[in-house]
């Protein structure tokens, strides 16, 4: 069974922004070749479906000045054929590296020489073989990415006996391919809890020991760590200001937490709850700030300037339409989340405001129905009464503001 590293996964969740933060692009060839097991931050589990970024930077610098420089000096850039330079190196590199593994096994007779031979200037042997296995795999088994998106994506349209049937048939006793295969199925899952439930229905009973028994952790692994990428895929998407990568990232979340928090009974002190309870915190800790600030985004984006002539500040209009979806998208994946009470009220503050703005826009438009800007605020306010009430209701108000334009005419 897999263990929790000594790393804190809470530490790196909510580590400060290095600078500057931003998806690295590989610019190695070797990245590339793993680019679809590559997690951008290390995720605090020992689960050899994936790699971090930081750990493949420290394997790939190994091989550079300690492995194979022999092999991987001097390759052309990507741009001028050096990923296909790589590749074809591939094979003994895979060769070397399960050497030097198995050359650092305790019981080896040579593990002190060859730690000693990789631990100069940048060599980092003993880092190195702690995160070499992950790395390794991926390397290995990255050509199984493709089958198994093929899979994920057809455990979609098939039954639950089927999904069994079909989970009954990978390779269990061998971790390697196995992890690699569910971290890759596992992204194309659109209703991750099925997947869940047919190991349940495998292992007999919904929890851990039952689970680990058959093998199964794996699956539990890659769905939690799909969900840690969608942790890290909402802090980018905040510092963006991207409000559509943030939904995409919550409702994702949500889907992939609740199928392990919902079906498996985890005990206080589980290394599952460990993780999910983490992440549940970072996800809410990220998206508190974001709920508070809503209803006053809708009241500054609705209300007439005080000090300039009228006009409708387009930006605001659409930063309070976008915190509407976000408040939606939130309050529909609350129960992964631990922002009940602010999503609550940020809720109801926002949809009384609505109200009452809209109430007093209607009024204001009957008084004087050729007031092009109130119409026009009308509509913003719809727009957001649409994401907060539901379409039906913004339609009723879209007739009723038709209606008084119409007497206008």
């Amino acid at each position: 069974m897999a263990v929790m590293k000594k790393t804190d996964l809470s530490r790196t969740l909510v580590r400060k922004p290095t600078a500057p933060e931003r998806a690295r692009p590989s610019g190695l060839a070797f990245h590339g070749l793993i680019e679809p097991l590559i997690v951008p931050e290390p995720t605090g589990l020992d689960f050899l479906g994936v790699a971090s970024r930081e750990d493949a930077d420290t394997v790939w610098g190994w091989m550079q000045r300690q492995l194979a420089p022999d092999l991987v000096s001097g390759l052309p850039e990507i741009e001028r054929g050096g990923a296909a330079a790589l590749e074809a190196q591939v094979p003994e590199l895979i060769r070397r590296a399960d050497a030097a593994l198995k050359a650092n096994r305790p019981d080896s007779r040579g593990v002190r020489a060859f730690i000693a031979s990789s631990s100069g200037s940048g060599g980092g042997g003993g880092d190195v073989m702690s995160v070499l296995p992950s790395v390794l795999n991926a390397l290995k088994y990255r050509h199984y990415v493709s089958q198994a998106r093929q899979f994920g994506q057809a455990a979609n349209a098939i039954s639950e006996a089927a999904l069994v049937q079909a989970l009954s048939v990978l390779p269990v006793s061998d971790p390697g391919p196995f992890s690699v295969l569910l971290y890759a199925a596992a992204a194309e899952l659109h209703q991750p809890a099925r997947m869940v439930q047919a190991v349940i229905r495998i292992a007999g009973a919904p929890n851990e020991q039952a689970i680990a028994r058959i093998g199964y952790v794996p699956v539990i692994d890659a769905l939690l760590i799909q969900a840690f990428v969608q942790v890290l895929a909402l802090k980018e998407a905040i510092r963006d200001a991207n409000v559509d990568r943030m939904c995409k990232a919550i409702d994702r979340y949500h889907r992939l937490a609740r199928a392990v928090t919902a079906f498996i009974e985890l005990p206080r002190r589980g290394r599952w709850t460990h993780l999910a309870g983490t992440m549940t915190k970072t996800m809410s800790d990220l998206i508190e700030p974001l709920l508070h600030r809503v209803a006053p985004d809708v009241n500054r984006a609705l209300r007439k300037p005080r000090d300039s002539s009228d006009s409708i500040d387009d930006l605001q209009v659409q930063s309070a339409t976008d915190g509407c979806r976000l408040l939606a998208t939130v309050r529909d994946c609350r129960d992964s989340l631990a922002v009940n009470a602010v999503c609550e009220q940020a809720w109801i503050q926002t949809g009384e405001l609505l109200e009452a703005q809209i109430q007093r826009m209607m009024e204001q438009l009957r008084a004087s129905p050729s007031d092009v800007l109130m119409s026009e605020r009308i509509d913003a306010a719809i727009g957001m009464a649409a994401r907060r009430f539901g379409t039906e209701y913004a339609e009723v108000l879209r007739r009723a503001r038709e209606t008084v334009s119409r007497r206008a005419g």
